[in-house]
């Protein structure tokens, strides 16, 4: 048997995080978590992650940019871009997210069951 899919979740709000890493736990999947962008790339290297939910709006390094640095330094990598949105909404926050090199997009807020169908069909 192969080794358990890695999850890594970025997400500077503790409780969506935490929501986010219990649905994905239940689901079966290993999970990781960072609160910030800096520690996101350290803990996707470290963990050897298969796929990374990333927060969009964060502080210290915002998601679009650690998108660009994690799709890069770890071509397999698959990105799964989430976002409430801010003033404007998450529409426009998500597409430049797919430009930028995510596979996949999702609006906060969401279902855990869209999250985890999401992650697995990102595996």
């Amino acid at each position: 048997m192969g080794r358990k899919a890695v999850v890594c979740v970025i997400d500077d709000n503790d409780l969506v995080r935490a929501t986010i890493c219990n649905a994905l736990r239940e689901a079966g999947f290993e999970v990781v978590e960072a609160e910030d962008g800096i520690k996101g790339l350290k803990l996707i290297a470290e963990s050897k992650a298969t796929v990374a939910v990333i927060d969009i709006i964060m502080p210290v390094r915002e998601g679009h940019d650690l998108i660009v640095d994690a799709t890069r330094q770890f071509p397999d990598l698959k990105v799964l871009a989430v976002s409430g949105g801010g003033v404007t909404g998450p529409k426009e926050y998500l597409e430049l997210a797919l430009q930028l090199g995510a596979h996949d997009a999702l609006a906060k807020p969401f279902r855990n069951a869209e999250l985890v169908k999401k992650v697995r069909a990102l595996i």
